[in-house]
C-alpha cells in the first residue's frame, strides 16, 4: 500500500509539472484585477468621482497587466468561447432580471426603435462608409468585411454612462431610454452580426440586394426563436418554483440559475441568439418566479445575481485591456480613426432622426440635451471585441481580419476611456440635474403614482393577471432593507429602509 500511494503521489507530480503555466498566470491576473479595481471602485464611490468609472479602472489595469506580459513575452488571448459562455449570461441576465419592467415597457415603442430600427440604420452606415474607403483605395476591404464592422461595431455598452447616471440621479426617462436601448441592442447586433457570418462564410457571390433580404429574414426568425425560448424556459422554472418539492432557499437559487444558463445554451445550440434569450428569461425570472420564495430568499437571490454579474463585468473590462496587446498585427491608424468618425456619425444618425420619430408620438418629448446625452452614451465595449475576435481567421471570403480587429480596439478603448470618462462633465455642462420630484418621493417614501394601463398594455395586464400569474406566480409589493422594492405572493415581511438608504424600484407588473 505504501509504494502504490508513493506512485499516486509521483503521477501526481507529473500531472502539476504538466499543468499549463499560461493558463495559471492568466487566472491569478484575473483575480488580481479584480481585486484592484474593487479596490479602486470603493475610493471611487467614496469620493463620488463622475470622470471615471470602475469599468474604466478595470480596462486600464488590463492594459496596463498586457503590457507587462507582453514585455515578458508571456503570451496574451482573449478567449471568445469563454467570454460568451461565462462572462456575458450573467451580465445580460441580471439586466433582465433587475429590468424595470414597468418603465420599459411604458417606453418600449421608442426603445424598440432604437434598438432594433437604430441598429440596423448604424450597421448600414458604418458599413457602407467603411466600403467608399476600399473604392477610394485607402484600405482593402470587401462588402461582406465592412458590414460585419458595421454590425459589431454597433452593439452598444453604456456601462460608464449608466454609473454616472446613478451618481447623478439622472431623470428617469433618460436612465430608462439608454438602458431600454443597451440591453437590446445588444442582442439586435450580435443577431445581425451571426446571422451576416453565416451568409458571409458560405458566400460564392458578391453581396446583393437579394441576400440582404435573405439576412433580414433570418434575423427576424431569431429575433422572434430566442424570445420565445427565454420566456418559455422562464415560465418552466416559475412553474417548478410553484410546487412543493422546492422549498429549500439553496435549491430556489440553484433552479433560477440553472434556468437562466440552459435558456441561453439552448438558444445558442438552436443558432439563435442566447443573448436576446437569457435576457427574456430574466424579466420572466423576476415577473414570476420570485413570488414563490420567501421575502429573504428573493433579496438573497437578487444581490447574488447582482454579484455575479458585477464580478463579470469587471472581469470582461479587464480582459478588454488585456486584449489590447494580443495584436501582432500592423495597426492602420487612418482606418482606425476613420472607424471612429464613422461610428460616431452613424449612432448620429440614429438617435437624433429616431428621437424626432419618437417625439411625433410621444406624450413626454426626448428633449435634445436628452437626444445628445444618448449619442453620447453610444459606448462600445467587450461584446464587440468578443465579435471581432469570433471573426474566422483564414476564411477567404474574410482576408482582412486583422485591420477589423485594431479598428475595433481603437473604436472601443477610445470610447470606453475617453467618452466614458467625460460623461459625469458633460451632464453638468448640458444641465442635467437629478430629479428632484423623483429624489422626494424616494427619500420620504412615497409610493409611486402609477398611470392606468391602456390599449395592448391593458390588454396585457388583464391576461397576465387573470390567467399568468395564477399559474406562475402572483404579486403583492414589499419593501426590504437593502433598498430593493420587490412584489411577492407570499405574505410581506416588511423591513423598513435605513435612514441614509435610497429605495431602488424594480417594478414587477
Amino acid at each position: 500500500g505504501r509504494f502504490a500511494g508513493r506512485a499516486w503521489f509521483d503521477k501526481m507530480a507529473k500531472v502539476g509539472a504538466g499543468m499549463d503555466v499560461v493558463d495559471a498566470t492568466g487566472y491569478l491576473l484575473t483575480a488580481l484585477i479584480l481585486l484592484i479595481t474593487i479596490l479602486i471602485g470603493g475610493v471611487i464611490e467614496y469620493k463620488n468621482w463622475t470622470f471615471i468609472s470602475d469599468g474604466s479602472a478595470a480596462v486600464v489595469l488590463g492594459m496596463i497587466a498586457g503590457g507587462i506580459l507582453r514585455a515578458i513575452e508571456q503570451p496574451v488571448s482573449f478567449d471568445e468561447k469563454f467570454f460568451f459562455n461565462f462572462l456575458l449570461p450573467p451580465i445580460i441576465f441580471f439586466a433582465g432580471f433587475s429590468l424595470k419592467r414597468r418603465q420599459f415597457f411604458r417606453n418600449l415603442s421608442s426603445i424598440l426603435l432604437f434598438a432594433y430600427l437604430g441598429t440596423i440604420i448604424s450597421t448600414l452606415v458604418v458599413g457602407f462608409l467603411c466600403l467608399s474607403l476600399d473604392y477610394a483605395g485607402l484600405v482593402s476591404l470587401n462588402a461582406y468585411e465592412a458590414l460585419l464592422f458595421g454590425a459589431l461595431i454597433s452593439a452598444v455598452d453604456p456601462v460608464a454612462t449608466l454609473s454616472a447616471f446613478q451618481k447623478i440621479e439622472a431623470p428617469k426617462l433618460l436612465y430608462n431610454l439608454v438602458f431600454g436601448e443597451a440591453v437590446l441592442n445588444d442582442a439586435v447586433a450580435v443577431v445581425i452580426f451571426t446571422s451576416l457570418l453565416d451568409v458571409a462564410v458560405d458566400a460564392s457571390q458578391d453581396f446583393t440586394v437579394e441576400v440582404g433580404f435573405r439576412t433580414l429574414g433570418v434575423f427576424i426568425g431569431v429575433s422572434i426563436g430566442s424570445t420565445a425560448i427565454g420566456m418559455f424556459v422562464g415560465l418552466i422554472g416559475a412553474l417548478a418554483l410553484r410546487t412543493k418539492f422546492f422549498t429549500e432557499p439553496k435549491m430556489e437559487m440553484v433552479l433560477i440559475l440553472l434556468v437562466a444558463y440552459v435558456s441561453y445554451q439552448l438558444a445558442q445550440t438552436t443558432e439563435l441568439s442566447g443573448i436576446m434569450s437569457i435576457f427574456f428569461c430574466g424579466i420572466c425570472s423576476a415577473h414570476y418566479s420570485l413570488h414563490s420564495v420567501s421575502s429573504e430568499t428573493g433579496v438573497n437571490i437578487f444581490h447574488f445575481f447582482e454579484t455575479l454579474a458585477f464580478l463579470a463585468e469587471m472581469a470582461v473590462f479587464g480582459y478588454l485591456g488585456v486584449a489590447a496587446f494580443e495584436l501582432n498585427a500592423i495597426w492602420n491608424w487612418g482606418f482606425n480613426f476613420s472607424a471612429l468618425a464613422f461610428c460616431l456619425f452613424g449612432r448620429a444618425c440614429t438617435t437624433f432622426p429616431i428621437s424626432l420619430l419618437c417625439n411625433i408620438r410621444r406624450k413626454e418629448k426626448i428633449p435634445f440635451k436628452f437626444q445628445f446625452v444618448m449619442w453620447w452614451s453610444g459606448l462600445r465595449g467587450s461584446i464587440a471585441v468578443a465579435l471581432a475576435f469570433a471573426l474566422p481567421k483564414n476564411n477567404p471570403n474574410l482576408p482582412n481580419i486583422d485591420s477589423l480587429l485594431s479598428a475595433t480596439l481603437t473604436v472601443v478603448l477610445f470610447t470606453s476611456l475617453i467618452m466614458g470618462g467625460l460623461t459625469g462633465p458633460v451632464l453638468k455642462v448640458l444641465g442635467i440635474e437629478p430629479d428632484a420630484e423623483e429624489t422626494m418621493r424616494r427619500q420620504s417614501g412615497i409610493p409611486e403614482v402609477r398611470p392606468q394601463a391602456a390599449g395592448l398594455h391593458k390588454l396585457w395586464k388583464d391576461f397576465d393577471n387573470k390567467y399568468m400569474k395564477k399559474v406562475f406566480g402572483g404579486s403583492h409589493t414589499v419593501k426590504i432593507e437593502s433598498g430593493l422594492e420587490l412584489e411577492k405572493s407570499a405574505a410581506p415581511m416588511v423591513l423598513p429602509p435605513a435612514e441614509d438608504d435610497e429605495i431602488t424600484e424594480i417594478p414587477l407588473n
